[in-house]
């Protein structure tokens, strides 16, 4: 039984192992600077965010900026925390979608990608 146990814990490892490759060759991680955290001190008040949140959304702020990729999605299953009028306002400038649900984003990439 210890050793089943073991290998239990060995392939779970092996499997988060290659989820986080897969995420990583897709995925674009945002980086935290000292730009986005000013932005974050601002937005917090403005948009009455907690520092947590405020500094998420300063990121994805800043990247739609940056990115000039076509199409872009802030997936996020606390949407409701982010769905104010003017950050949806700012989102779509970006032409980003905001997706509560990671099976919402699935069918957004499968859409995409079709």
């Amino acid at each position: 039984m210890t050793s089943a146990l073991l290998g239990s814990g060995d392939e779970e490892r092996r499997r988060l192992d290659q989820v986080v490759e897969r995420v990583h060759r897709i995925a674009h991680i945002l980086p935290t600077t000292g730009e986005i955290l000013d932005r974050a001190s601002t937005v917090e008040g403005e948009l009455s965010l907690s520092p947590q949140d405020a500094v998420v959304y300063a990121s994805v702020a800043h990247n739609l900026q940056q990115d000039p990729l076509p199409a872009k999605v802030f997936l996020n299953r606390n949407s409701k925390d982010f769905g104010s009028p003017d950050m949806k306002s700012e989102l779509a400038r970006g032409n980003c979608k905001l997706l509560g649900s990671f099976r919402a984003g699935r069918g957004f990439l499968v859409r995409s990608l079709s």
